[in-house]
């Protein structure tokens, strides 16, 4: 749901974010909604700071009830402007909760709304920062991964990581709850992270889908691009592919066949941007090659 415009982004709010609220203030705590989503602003606005100093423009922000999720047209970030793009938004929480400090020594805030103010910003600053995507802390971790893995190889660690990490605090959760603990915030970071694991991945073929248009349209207008060279089996999907891309170059595909690994053929990224919008993104390779091209060789 569409909400309103933040420095030139459309902010936008999950559901389940905007159903959470609205309980917390029917059950009589309407400051503590209003600070709970201040402080997920907040944490948003640092994102978009960040963003414009480093020349990325985001088209749109969906608010979850631990972060948010952005959308951008325009080009992967380099790793270490996705560094300091993913810190912004624990940085901004923090720095409300200093601001939160001086504000309750002045008499301004209740001790027990400044001390609601403390565990939110705390919690959503500690959530971010688990090393793990699709959180701020993997993106961390991915930026300072990737010049010695690969942005695709360092991307699967952390994806790893926030599958372990959202089942880890589910199960810790439920325990805490059978023990008679109700670990409510626990058990709910824990399937918010999964959930957003999930979105990412289903995600990843059509984001890669605005990078393969703006490389097309650079290749018209004369860029010389570093290419790459990928090599599938015939029968995996273009999405699975795409997955598998690297952000700042030109993609080769060589399609094997499954048994003797002879080569099918070769593919271009721009094939794939074609099967991506005529057919989907689980068009296998093999259906896209040319019968009569070099498909018998060795």
């Amino acid at each position: 749901m569409r909400l309103f415009n933040l420095l030139g982004t459309s902010v936008g709010a999950h559901p389940l974010l905007l159903g959470l609220l609205l309980l917390t203030a029917l059950a009589g705590r309407p400051r503590e909604a209003f600070i709970a989503f201040g402080s997920l602003l907040a944490h948003e606005v640092g994102h978009l700071v960040a963003a414009r100093a480093v020349k990325l423009e985001v088209q749109r922000v969906v608010l979850w009830p631990f972060g948010g999720v952005a959308y951008s047209d325009g080009p992967a970030p380099e790793p270490f402007a996705e560094g300091l793009l993913a810190f912004a938004g624990p940085l901004a929480n923090l720095a409300l909760l200093a601001l939160g400090g001086l504000v309750a020594s002045a008499g301004l805030l209740r001790p027990d709304l400044h001390q609601f103010f403390v565990q939110v910003n705390l919690g959503m600053a500690a959530v971010n920062l688990v090393p793990a995507l699709p959180l701020d802390g993997g993106r961390v971790g991915r930026a300072l991964l990737s010049s010695r893995l690969g942005h695709r190889a360092a991307t699967a660690v952390f994806h790893r990581l926030g599958t372990a990490v959202g089942a880890g605090l589910i199960i810790a959760g439920g325990l805490a709850m059978a023990a008679g603990r109700p670990l409510i915030g626990v058990l709910a970071a824990g399937f918010f992270i999964l959930a957003a694991v999930v979105l990412e991945r289903e995600a990843a073929p059509y984001r890669t889908f605005g990078q393969l248009l703006r490389r097309r349209r650079e290749l018209r207008d004369g860029a010389v691009l570093r290419g790459q060279v990928l090599t599938a089996v015939g029968g995996t999907t273009v999405g699975e592919v795409l997955r598998a891309f690297e952000p700042h170059a030109f993609q080769f595909i060589v399609v094997l066949e499954p048994v003797r690994l002879r080569r099918l053929g070769v593919l271009t990224e721009a094939q794939l941007l074609e099967a991506l919008e005529l057919s989907g993104p689980k068009t296998p390779l093999d259906s896209l090659l040319d019968p009569s091209a070099d498909g018998k060789d060795g």
